[in-house]
């Protein structure tokens, strides 16, 4: 008699083949970890450098502009030097690290964040971003200035920019109150006029100094003696109005002499 073998088909069982799929996540899992924790090391190592890169630039610039600064708002060469240092904070892309040499800046200068931080934005390049939003010191300056301190602080640059005081002695009864004490530090050859908020104004006039042509500061006192009629010409309407209600003819005949005498000015 003959024996019938049946062939049977050899293979992988269910079992075998999740050992297989489970050892090759494993497996999986383990190198991509290594990968991952490769990767960030080497991202840390290009920070590092990155920043240690950043340190000895701005150290090298710092010591080139600032090394000999003696903080005088006055010197031109020495407000340049600071715009200089300004430009090269802002290829800072980290805001951090900004604000760390903003910081810096501020104490070599003298001038506060705020005020750099102002003057930076004028500068072309790219923004320069406050890491710190509710923190009071780096929120911008907030300045509501009508056209008259525009002028005024325009005018006051300029003579900061040129050490020519005797630009604006004929014209320090048309500036406003605070400019005239902001002139009047200038003129003592101080730094600070015991308002902080002056103070900061003070600041941006060192720093924003620029250069204008003979006609171009005689049209700039014009347009200040304009506003500064403007103003005075409210003020008295104020008081004859005051003066109309209250009924007192004697005020009312004062002001009115002021605004004739104004009006022939």
């Amino acid at each position: 008699m003959f024996k019938i073998h049946k062939k049977t088909k050899k293979g992988f069982t269910l079992i075998e083949l999740l050992v297989v799929v489970s050892i090759i996540s494993l497996l999986s899992s383990i190198v991509l970890a290594s990968l991952n924790t490769a990767r960030a090391k080497a991202r840390d190592a290009r920070r590092k450098s990155d920043l240690n890169e950043i340190r000895t630039a701005l150290e090298f610039y710092f010591d080139k502009y600032l090394r000999d600064s003696k903080k005088d708002f006055s010197n031109r060469e020495e407000l340049q030097n600071i715009r200089a240092v300004l430009a090269k904070l802002k290829n800072i892309a980290s805001p951090i690290a900004q604000d760390h040499w903003l910081r810096e800046l501020s104490q070599r200068t003298g001038l506060e964040v705020k005020v750099l931080t102002e003057e930076a934005e004028k500068l072309e390049g790219r923004k320069i971003d406050s890491p710190l939003p509710n923190n009071e010191e780096s929120k911008p300056l907030d300045r509501k200035l009508s056209r008259w301190d525009l002028i005024c602080e325009r005018l006051l640059s300029v003579a900061a920019n040129t050490g020519n005081l005797a630009i604006v002695e004929g014209a320090v009864q048309k500036l406003t109150p605070n400019y005239q004490k902001i002139f009047q530090a200038m003129k003592a050859g101080e730094k600070k006029t015991g308002d902080s908020q002056l103070d900061e104004a003070y600041n941006l006039i060192a720093l924003r100094s620029e250069e204008l042509g003979e006609d171009e500061i005689e049209d700039l006192k014009s347009h200040l003696t304009k506003e500064f009629l403007k103003e005075k010409r409210k003020f008295i309407t104020a008081k004859i109005k005051a003066a109309e209600v209250k009924s007192d003819a004697e005020a009312l005949k004062s002001a009115l002499q002021e605004l004739n005498q104004l009006s022939s000015t």
